[in-house]
């Protein structure tokens, strides 16, 4: 499945100091909200669109390639994110497609 970013938000030390467990467990990084709403799963559940520590493939708009691990998945209502410790925002530009596994 790919994903487009319509999203993005970097997080530095400043902004994660309300969430000392995120600093110190995933730290600095990039949030990016992607253009697929959350799904639920047969039993009614929320179904996660990739497993953390999966590493997914990036396609910036200008076309260039890279790879990025996910190390967090935000869900908040039908909006869905994905965390990139240690990425900035020009490494996966909004409109960037995301290659997700399976």
């Amino acid at each position: 499945m790919t994903v487009r970013v319509i999203r993005s938000i970097q997080f530095d030390e400043q902004a994660l100091r309300s969430g000392p467990a995120f600093l110190e467990n995933v730290g600095p990084g990039l949030l990016v909200t992607l253009d697929t709403e959350q799904r639920l799963d047969a039993e009614g559940k929320p179904s996660l669109p990739v497993e953390l520590g999966s590493i997914v493939r990036i396609r910036r708009p200008d076309g260039t390639l890279t790879a990025c691990i996910v190390a967090a998945v935000e869900v908040w209502g039908p909006y869905v994110g994905l965390y990139f410790p240690r990425t900035q925002q020009h490494e996966i530009p909004i409109s960037s497609e995301i290659e997700l596994p399976g």
